[in-house]
């Protein structure tokens, strides 16, 4: 085993006697995400700055991962950080009372999120996603939810299902992306049962041209409410999110990740309608008045605006994705090049499965220890912290690694 991870193993191996999140991710192969490569992948870090991150044994990599999109300006951006601290100095949780940033805050993501006419904020998006499924199902007096992609942890969504009740799972119906029909079985099955369709409106596959508007009209038509997660998407895409991008509306739209540059915040955003149904149920909790996050998106939402930083990550991620997909071509096409730029990814999927397996290992091993942190099974970011210099530094390490791989097998 190289050095090179040294201090992050032995930190993993002495974290997983005490810590049950570590030693399920370290011990069970069906839990790992990035750990599995050969043991050469960086599993602590220590610091991250801007478009940077520094794992526990020092070593420094360009970060495409960022928190898993929650960071769009870049780690520990000046702004946010000064207006989280002035707000920690002045008491950051003062339920139940409220302060008036809270409001504020509200007003300026309804401004800008299409059918936004009300928000009420939380702290994770799976607190959003399971606010806005309940908050559908008071609307309609209904129980059932088609949902379609990664929504969330509870009980409803989880995709793995250990511990939730079959009662529960029997309620919730996947349907196939792209696929109108797929939709349309299940409402005319559940004919006058269904709540919503939730679903994000894309993951590494964009979507068929009048595809989502089919799926509203469709939903609309049969009395349910059309959710989208814009968990990635949101603000990141421009202002008014993939919902402007893609030219839909929905019911509800549900927010987290980039609003606040890595603090932790969500939003429910929509029909005043429907979330007028907030005064008919519980969803309320301590923390969800806490300021801090609230300072933290205020400060990095009036950031993405002023700076039009939804443009500076669409112009970065068509450079980075245009050279990825020049490095693939010229070794053979031996992986798919995936999404849209501010959030692109690359799949192993043109061989065998073994092979494909084991080009992933290797790419990815190759690509960390040249200093790039990517998620091998998870979309990338692009952040307003990027440099052109990043980028083609970054296609540089790809061009490379893709040749290893491709001689590898």
């Amino acid at each position: 085993m190289s050095n090179r991870y040294q201090k992050s193993r032995e930190l993993a191996t002495q974290a997983a006697r005490h810590d049950a999140w570590v030693e399920a991710e370290t011990t069970d192969p069906a839990r790992q995400n990035y750990q599995f490569i050969n043991n050469h992948y960086p599993l602590f870090a220590t610091h991250a700055e801007g478009a940077y991150l520094w794992d526990i044994d020092g070593n420094r990599y360009i970060d495409y991962t960022l928190g898993y999109g929650t960071v769009l300006l870049g780690h520990a951006h000046p702004a946010v950080t000064r207006a989280v601290q002035e707000e920690v100095a002045r008491g950051p949780c003062l339920s139940p009372l409220w302060k008036p940033m809270q409001a504020e805050l509200c007003e300026m993501i309804c401004r800008h999120a299409p059918n936004g006419e009300r928000a009420f904020l939380m702290k994770t998006g799976s607190d959003a996603t399971t606010g806005a499924v309940r908050l559908a199902r008071l609307f309609t007096g209904r129980k059932r939810v088609l949902r379609w992609g990664y929504n969330g942890w509870h009980d409803w969504s989880t995709p793995r299902p250990g511990g939730v009740p079959e009662e529960t799972q029997a309620l919730v119906h996947s349907f196939n992306y792209n696929d109108v029909s797929s939709v349309e079985q299940l409402l005319n099955r559940y004919r006058g049962e269904v709540a919503c369709v939730f679903m994000m409106p894309f993951d590494v596959e964009p979507p068929e041209p009048g595809y989502l508007q089919a799926v509203r009209d469709l939903a609309h038509a049969h009395g349910a409410l059309v959710i989208l997660d814009e968990m990635r998407s949101g603000f990141r895409f421009g202002m008014g999110g993939a919902q402007a991008f893609l030219d839909v509306k929905a019911d509800l739209v549900t927010y987290s990740k980039a609003i606040a540059n890595g603090f932790a915040i969500s939003c429910i955003a929509g029909r005043a309608d429907v979330l007028k149904g907030l005064s008919g149920t519980k969803m309320t909790a301590t923390y969800f008045a806490a300021s801090e996050a609230m300072a933290a998106a205020l400060s990095c939402l009036r950031t993405v605006e002023a700076e039009r930083v939804p443009e500076k990550v669409w112009m970065l991620g068509e450079r980075l994705l245009t050279g990825l997909s020049a490095a693939v071509e010229a070794e053979g096409g031996l992986a798919s090049v995936y999404g849209y730029p501010p959030c692109p990814h690359l799949e192993f999927d043109c061989m065998d499965a073994d092979a494909n397996q084991r080009a992933k290992v290797h790419f990815f091993t190759e690509t960390a220890r040249a200093g790039l942190f990517l998620h091998p099974s998870h979309h990338w970011y692009v952040s307003a912290a990027h440099t052109i210099e990043d980028i083609d530094k970054t296609i540089s390490i790809f061009r490379s690694a893709m040749r290893e791989t491709a001689r590898h097998l």
